[in-house]
């Protein structure tokens, strides 16, 4: 593979210059994408993962959730209390709850999240 030469805007360059430039760029939410694609994750996988702050992580999923709706979704294996072991099956948040309504313990474990490999547009798959 050639490696990337930089150029000049002002110079002409090949149309096949940037084809054989890798890494594939692809948005954070690709990345999500297919990092969920590849198994159930945290939000602290997938922001240490793609280099984001959890914060920005659970934007992005909330986005997800939204595009892929009608596509098999955003699959969520919910929060549970590790005091009491209560699971917050009804949570609409993506986020981790910050306590449990049972026992009013804080040690919550964190959601999981993955998506159906069928809802990731094909072009995410070859791009590696």
């Amino acid at each position: 593979m050639k490696p990337c030469i930089p150029f000049d805007r002002k110079d002409c360059c090949p149309k096949d210059l940037f084809s054989s430039c890798e890494p594939a760029i692809r948005t954070v939410r690709e990345e999500i994408l297919v990092l969920l694609a590849g198994g159930w994750c945290s939000l602290l996988d997938i922001s240490k993962s793609v280099g984001i702050p959890e914060k920005d992580a659970q934007e992005h999923l909330e986005h997800l959730r939204r595009s892929l709706r009608g596509k098999g979704g955003l699959i969520v294996s919910p929060p549970e209390c590790l005091s009491c072991g209560f699971v917050f099956e009804k949570r609409d948040r993506i986020g981790r709850p910050g306590k449990c309504p049972r026992c009013r313990g804080t040690h919550i474990s964190s959601p999981r999240f993955r998506v159906d490999s069928r809802s990731i547009p094909g072009g995410l798959h070859e791009k590696t």
